[in-house]
């Protein structure tokens, strides 16, 4: 956290904020703030008990993963590539192979600008 007025939050409260972002990417709304809405047909009562909004949106400002003076730019990911490899690092701790493993593909549309977006032919065209 850089220029944060609350600086430290606890570990039970990140797990709440990751537990948000999860909700709000499997409930879509055209505006994060209506999440804590008040209205019947779009808010949630779960992450308004859970976490202010202004929490919230202090935690989403000023969580830092990578130390932006140091940037890489051969590495798209420069700014995610500490989580990355510690999650990475983490699942090969816990990954306790068999005889038959699956493995399959999923893809999020989305036709924006990016150069990490994909390119497949069925049945979404563009996205992650």
């Amino acid at each position: 956290f850089k220029g944060a007025v609350d600086s430290k939050p606890s570990v039970s409260e990140l797990r709440v904020f990751l537990g948000i972002l999860l909700v709000s990417g499997y409930c879509t709304y055209p505006q994060r703030w209506m999440l804590w809405s008040h209205e019947k047909d779009v808010g949630n009562t779960a992450v308004s008990n859970a976490m202010r909004k202004n929490r919230f949106e202090q935690l989403m400002q000023f969580l830092c993963f990578a130390d932006n003076t140091n940037i890489d730019r051969d590495d798209k990911y420069f700014k995610l590539r500490p989580l990355i490899s510690h999650l990475e690092a983490k699942f090969l701790e816990h990954f306790v192979p068999v005889q038959n493993i699956s493995h399959d593909e999923a893809i999020i549309e989305y036709f924006g600008r990016n150069s990490m977006k994909q390119h497949i032919i069925q049945p979404l065209r563009f996205g992650y």
